[in-house]
Order: structure tokens, then sequence, then C-alpha cells
């Protein structure tokens, strides 16, 4: 669940003001005045129409990134994205591609003079290739149902790609048939027989993800990793799942071949010999190993690696795979944080890599024999890759008042950073109060970390109610980003303080503090916010401890139905795509290893803890008005936990909605229906959060 992480609620927005003098409660807080404030109200109009940057990709020469642009259309109820090139000397961007098109992936050929990019037409993705003016496009693929994640060989002659077929077809062709035979079938019943059957917010239909290789001029396809196999991994991969060797002759990609998917993490390093067919497994470890790139010298490949079979969130350790010696190297293993994206340096003795760290998302150079040098500090920064030269890296960047930019920054000197892109640049007009970054002791000692905005239009003296953000994942954190979903601002805009507090369980303060969640889950984390709350209603008097509303999704909407079950200090709840019963949940979900991980087995085999942590078994001390969200096409937390949570608080008495939707899944997207999400919230705050 994490994935989603570490996806859903999760990493998004957030907060802190003033500093409290008792040292026994705080110990360090940080208010940073970066943003130029303007004084225009941010609305939701706003939020949609925010650009987005994504995928940058430095060229051969360095001399232009390559990135998608993406922005929603709330008039056509879906998201358009083009691709652009910036001239890292002129700071100028150029779009190659229409804007009323799905374009995106755009990755150099190894010459600089051409480019692939995954282009949308009729619901179904393709890969092209076209000059770097825009010109000259030519369809690449035609598959049966689309094609993703383009990488060239480095000569250019060839190009990987990822593309789902039935295991059982031959050709291309053949899932074709096969498809257009189901599609016309008045029958649509399915037969299951395997986990998992389904995969976050669709059914696999017998159907797998595979690495294939194509000729540039359209010939030559060839399925490299046939059976009943996934490759990029369905889950627990990085942004970099198959890679070419530097001299053309191999390819490296990661997939798992466990018998029973839904409770294994178990991804391994394959190579693949482009000359003889042939194929070896690199990796034995019975944990996640995921990510593969080649060191540009050809000695070693690198991947991040986890040391325990079945858990998820375990800490990924950047690993290197000697290639002649065959012995793996963790050269961050003295690093205890989690390694994200990570990229080599052009002299093949360092990467640089992201990772979460103390409420933010840091860059950070490590060399081969361990040495960690941090990059960037107090923003949400991911995507490093470095300059031709090995000395500048570059690296996309953004904080809860500002969306995502381009910065780079000197490896020798990590004062020297500078803003290279922003296509958001008259982001500046809005009025947003700057997050403030505080740390309290929670009461068995352990220092903890939060956020707080001060709502739009701050009067100093006045009371405001409080929006109490609970992250998903659950082993995931709330950092100073500018997220695509749970917008801080937003709320910050309608009146309210937001705030946030990373429970035990949250990543970025070591392994030690993720664990503490696992088998716990209603424990020490529901204790860290209630004692970050009683903390944040202590040091910041401009918060209404009368109204105030818990708000969450995914694990963020379980500590929801658990904090209803065990207390009634909020004035209203949030309960978006939350497990309300341990038990079905269980027997719902799609990956098993993550509920028999976090509850130490099976409800057959392990029942008390799922009961012990199970919020439907504390209905009957619900008091809380509670607004429900949930999507249909959620397997990850099926719908079905929304129910059960609705049908019990109506049937005690307690108000509640439901908002249901149908086309959604694990998060809210489409453009019309995050504009009905957000409407609801704000209508359910102003009923119960209303000045008296």
């Amino acid at each position: 669940m994490k994935k989603l992480l570490a996806l859903v609620l999760a990493g998004a927005v957030l907060f802190m003001m003033k500093a409290s003098a008792d040292a026994n409660v705080i110990t360090k807080t940080e208010t940073r005045q970066e943003t130029k404030i303007g004084a225009d109200k941010y609305t939701f109009q706003d939020f949609i129409n925010v650009k987005w940057i994504k995928e940058p990709v430095l060229s051969p020469d360095g001399k232009s990134i390559l990135f998608t642009a993406e922005q929603k259309n709330l008039d056509k109820n879906t998201a358009f994205s083009k691709i652009c090139i910036l001239n890292t000397e002129t700071g100028k961007i150029k779009a190659i591609t229409p804007e009323d098109q799905k374009s995106m992936s755009g990755r150099w050929s190894p010459d600089g003079k051409k480019i692939a990019f995954v282009k949308v037409e009729k619901g179904n993705a393709e890969i092209w290739t076209m000059d770097t003016t825009g010109k000259n496009a030519k369809k690449l693929t035609d598959t049966a149902f689309g094609a993703s994640g383009p990488v060239w060989s480095p000569n250019g002659d060839k190009i990987l790609f990822a593309s789902e077929v039935y295991a059982d077809c031959k050709t291309m062709q053949d899932n074709k048939v096969r498809k257009n035979a189901k599609e016309k079938s008045k029958v649509k019943a399915r037969i299951i027989e395997e986990l998992p059957y389904q995969v976050f917010d669709r059914y696999r239909d017998d159907r797998y993800s595979h690495l294939f290789i194509i000729n540039t001029d359209g010939t030559g396809l060839k399925d490299l990793t046939p059976g009943k196999y996934d490759c990029p991994p369905i889950d627990l991969g990085t942004d970099c799942d198959y890679s070419f060797s530097p001299d053309g002759k191999e390819v490296c990609y990661v997939t798992n071949t466990d018998e029973n998917l839904s409770y294994s993490t178990n991804n391994d390093l394959f190579i693949y010999d482009l000359a003889t067919g042939n194929t070896k497994r690199i990796t034995e470890n019975k944990a996640n190993d995921s990510g593969c790139i080649y060191s540009p010298d050809g000695k070693y490949i690198a991947y991040t690696s986890m040391e325990r079979p079945t858990f998820e969130a375990d800490r990924r350790v950047l690993t290197l795979y000697d290639r002649e010696t065959g012995k793996h190297q963790k050269i961050s293993d003295d690093f205890d944080r989690s390694i994200l994206s990570f990229r080599w340096l052009p002299d093949s003795k360092s990467l640089v890599c992201n990772a979460d760290n103390d409420g933010f998302t840091c860059i950070y150079n490590i060399n081969i024999n361990g040495d960690v040098k941090k990059l960037s500090d107090n923003n949400t920064d991911d995507s490093p890759f470095a300059s031709a030269d090995g000395k500048t890296v570059y690296y996309r960047s953004h904080r809860t008042t500002h969306p995502p930019v381009i910065k780079s920054v000197s490896l020798e000197n990590s004062d020297n950073t500078k803003v290279v892109a922003d296509i958001n640049k008259d982001f500046a007009k809005f009025k947003m109060n700057e997050p403030e970054h505080f740390h309290f002791k929670a009461s068995d000692g352990q220092e903890v970390q939060g956020f707080i905005v001060k709502p739009y239009n701050y009067i100093e003296g006045k009371k405001y109610g409080l929006i109490y953000l609970i992250h998903g994942g659950p082993q995931s954190s709330w950092t100073d980003d500018f997220h695509q979903r749970w917008n801080t601002q937003l709320f910050a805009s309608k009146g309210y303080a937001v705030a946030t507090v990373n429970f035990r369980g949250s990543t970025g303060w070591g392994q030690k503090f993720t664990d503490e969640i696992s088998g716990n889950w209603g424990g020490r984390p529901y204790e860290d916010l209630m004692e970050g709350l009683d903390y944040i209603i202590d040091t910041y008097k401009f918060v209404d401890k009368d109204r105030m509303a818990a708000v969450g999704a995914s694990y963020g909407g379980y500590m929801v139905d658990w904090i209803m079950g065990h207390t009634d200090r909020f004035k209203c709840a949030v309960s978006l795509s939350g497990v309300f019963n341990t038990v079905s949940e269980y027997g719902t979900t799609e990956e098993l290893w993550f509920p028999e991980w976090e509850m130490k087995g099976t409800p057959y085999n392990n029942r008390e803890l799922y009961e012990k942590w199970n919020p439907i078994n504390y209905v009957n001390n619900f008091k809380t008005p509670c607004l429900v969200i949930h999507g249909d096409e959620d397997y990850r937390v099926p719908v079905s936990e929304s129910k059960q949570l609705f049908t019990a608080l109506k049937r005690n008495g307690v108000p509640a909605k439901f908002l249901n939707f149908p086309d959604e899944c694990h998060f809210i997207r489409k453009p019309q229906n995050m504009q009905l999400w957000y409407s609801t919230m704000d209508d359910w705050f102003k009923t119960w959060l209303k000045e008296k």
C-alpha cells in the first residue's frame, strides 16, 4: 500500500509556524521566506491551471533538457501533455509537440538528433520518433494494448519498450486478434485462476507486461521476457527497470518470477544476451531488488536492494553489481535513508540520487566507496541527473508554495543552486503563507516532525479552524511539496490552518522510525498524532481547538476511522479510501504481502492482531460527523471498506455523507471529479467548522 502511497495523501503538503520556549517539547523550528508573496487568492481553477514539469532528461551534449509539461483541462475532463526542450544556456523553452495532445516520456537518441516519445491516440499509447524540432514524427510501434518507456540502444539503432500481452500469444497480431474477439463478445465474464487478478485500478485479464526490443526502422520486433512474468514488475519497481549495457550487447531488466505475486516482493535483476538470447539471474536476494543502470564505463550495474522479504517499505540500499567478479557491494548501507531515484555521473565513480530526509526530499551524491554528500535541502527534490562534464546536477524541485521547477546545483559547491526552468512564473502573484517545519518530543522521548501553514489573509489574534491531514502509505511522509491531489494551499485559501505530523512509520528519519508502525497501526502512530495535536494547540494560539477536522486517505483514512472510535476531539472527519475492517480488507486487496507484513500474518492465523487494530470494533464509540469518499475502481483498498463505514455511521445515527466515484481508483484524478471532491469537502467543513 505504501507505494500509493506513499502515493495517496502521501507526500503532499504542509507546514508549521511559531516556536515554543518549552525545551522539553520542541527541539527546533524553521520558517523559510524564499517565495515572493503576492496578493491574489489562490483558487481551485488556479490549481487546475498549473503546468507540471515531469520526466526531465539532459541531452547528450548537455545543452538542452527534454521534459514533459502536463496540464489538466477542466472542460474536457482530462489532462494534456506536451514535450518541451529547455536550452540550459539561454533558459528558453520550446514546445515541440501540440498543446492538445498527450505526448510524454521523451528520450534523446545517443547522438542527440532524434527523440523517442510516447503519444496517446484514441486511448492507445505507442512509441514514436521525431526530430528535435518536432518534425518528421513517425510511429514506431503498433501494439495491442499500448507501449511505454522507450530506451535507446547506445548506437541508436534499437529501442526497448514495455507492452502488455497475453502470455500464450506468439505474435503481436495474435494479441490483437484475441483482444478484438473479447471486445466483440457479448459475454464479459472472467474465469480467474491466479492471484493477483487485479492490480491497483484494473483487472489483469491474463495479461502481462513484457519487455520488447525493436529496430528504429520498425522491423525486428522481439519479446525479451516471454512467459507469465511482468517487466517492469507490477509493484515496487523504480523509474528505470530496464537498460542497455554501454556496448549494446546485453540488456538488464527487473522482474519477479515467484509463483505467487500477491504475497511476494521478490523482484530480481536479470541479464539478457542479445547475441545468444540467453538469460541469467544476477540477484538471489529474496527481498526486493529494483532499478538497473549500467555505469558509463560498463564495470557496474547500480540498483537498490532491500533485506526483508515481503516488506515493501524496507530501506532501499544503493548497491553495485560488479560485472566482472559477480560481487554485490552495498554502497549506501551506512546511510540510514531509503534511496529513491538514482543516476550515474560520467566518471562512473559516483551517483546522484534522492531520499526523504526530515520532512523534505533531498538530492545526494554517493560515491562508490559509500561517501555521502547532500546537495539540496528544504524542498521536495527528485529526478536528479548529471551534466556531461560531471560538474553540475540538474533536478526537479517543488515546495508547498510553488509547483515544480528545474534547478541546477554545482557538485563542488552545493550553495551554488539556481532555477533553470519555471513554467509557472506567474505563481508569485498568489498570496500564500510559508510552511513552518517543527519538531516536538513524543511521550516516549522520540523526536517527531510536522508542518503548519497559516490560513489565507491571516489576522494576528484571530482563531482559525484546523485541517489536520494524515498521510497514507503508511510508510511515506508529508514533505514540503506542491501536491497534485492533496494541495495544502487550497485548504489554506478557504481560511483554515493546515497541519500535519509525520508519525511513527513515516520515511526520512531512519528505518527504525519507519518500522515502528508495523504490527502497531492504532498504537504509537495514533499517540504521535494526538500528542502532535496537543503541541499544535499549545504552540500556535491561532488554532481553534473546538473547530478541527481529521482528514486522511488510504492509511490516513484508516487512521481517521480509528480516531473516530477513540476520541471525539474533532468536530468532523473526512475518510477517503480508508481501511475500515482489517479482516475484510485482507480478502479483497490485491497485494497480500502488505497486510501480512503489517499484521504479522493472515487473519486466519493471527486474527488477534487484525482485531486489535480493527476500527469496526469501535463503531459504537463513533460520534464525529464523517464525509466518506471512495472510487469503485480502487482495488488496493476496495470500495467495500467505505460502504461498510458509511453503513455503520448511518446505522448508529452519526451524521455522514458518502461521495462515491464510479470512475476513480485509489486516487481522485479526473479534473471534474477533483472539483467535486474539493467542493464537497469545502461544504463539509463549512457545515461543521463554522465560527460560532
